[in-house]
Order: structure tokens, then C-alpha cells, then sequence
């Protein structure tokens, strides 16, 4: 009674999130979790923030901004909690970052975290009515995103070793070739 119609799609999140691991590729899966959070919890906005390890930073999948550096004392202070309000990060050092977050009407900030590291942030805003998240939904969040930063893991790790795959038959190749264009005789003794 509580959540009306919206029972049977809490369900069906809830499915979503045991079912998170099945995809790896990590464009894919933040699109997929974004839209059916969106969609469960009648969200104004939603965005992930991924942890960039080249870079250094958290930014949106396909987006150049927002972005916050993972070293900032943003991330420490939400590595230390389950969610916060961003209403709460406004007096913070480096607050400024989040300019850009607020601007998209962003009010809650869940980090998404492996093994203590906080690997992504699912940034999200009130519904669609203006109206606030409940307890329960809050915590249903906090139990998804737990779920989805280790399929985000699962993904990472599997494109870099797709990568390293990909380098090592390159200079497979590339030896074959040297061998197979040399004009002399190369003899190998094991």
C-alpha cells in the first residue's frame, strides 16, 4: 500500500541488482543502472560519477563534467558514509566542485565502493514531484549501489585485461613479422 504501483518495479530493481554482474561493459551497465533507477524511483536526475585511475578523477561516463579528484576531501568524507546530501558538502573544502551537480538538480550522493575505494558516486535528485527520498529508499539505494560498484569493478577489470590481451597479440604479431621479413637465418635453441 505504501508504494502503490511502484511495488512490483522495487522488485524488479532489486532483481536488476543481483543481475548487474552479467554486463561488462561499463557504458552499458551505468546507462542501464541510471535508467532503471530513474525509472523505479520516479528520479528528476540521476548520475554516476566512475573513478577515472589514469586521470584521477570521478567523471560521467560519456561527459567531460562534472568532475571531482578522487584525493579531494569530497571523497574521503563519502567514503566514510553509506550516502550524503550534497546540501551537507557545501561548506566543505573544494565544494566548488560541486557546482556542476547542484546546477543539475542533484541532491543525493551514494558512493559505490570496493574493498573501502570509492569507485563511483550514483549522484541523484529529488522526484519528479519535488518530493524528498523516503528511508526505504534511501536504503534500497544504498544496497544497489553496493551491488553495482562490484559489477563496475567486475567491468573494469575486464577491460583491462581484454587490453592486455589486446597489447600482447599485437607484439605477437609484430614478432612474427620481424621474424617472417628477416633475410637471415635465425636459429633458436631451447
Amino acid at each position: 500500500l505504501v508504494y502503490g504501483g511502484r511495488y512490483s518495479f522495487r522488485n524488479t530493481l532489486l532483481s536488476f541488482g543481483r543481475e548487474l554482474n552479467s554486463e561488462l561493459d561499463i557504458t552499458a551497465l551505468v546507462e542501464k543502472f541510471q535508467s532503471r533507477i530513474r525509472e523505479t524511483l520516479d528520479l528528476s536526475s540521476t548520475l554516476m560519477l566512475v573513478r577515472d585511475d589514469r586521470t584521477g578523477v570521478l567523471r560521467p561516463v560519456r561527459e567531460a563534467t562534472p568532475v571531482v579528484p578522487v584525493d579531494s576531501p569530497l571523497v574521503e568524507r563519502i567514503r566514510a558514509v553509506s550516502y550524503l546530501l550534497l546540501e551537507d558538502l557545501l561548506h566543505a573544502p573544494g565544494a566548488d566542485k560541486l557546482e556542476g551537480l547542484r546546477a543539475r538538480g542533484i541532491q543525493y550522493l551514494f558512493p559505490m565502493k570496493v574493498e573501502g575505494e570509492v569507485r563511483a558516486v550514483l549522484a541523484t535528485g529529488s522526484r519528479r514531484g519535488g518530493e524528498s527520498l523516503g528511508r526505504e529508499d534511501v536504503e534500497l539505494l544504498v544496497a544497489l549501489c553496493g551491488h553495482a560498484a562490484s559489477a563496475l569493478e567486475s567491468a573494469r577489470l575486464f577491460a583491462a585485461l581484454k587490453g592486455k590481451v589486446e597489447e600482447v597479440e599485437s607484439l605477437r604479431r609484430y614478432n612474427e613479422n620481424i621474424l617472417e621479413s628477416s633475410r637471415i637465418g635465425i636459429l633458436v635453441v631451447g
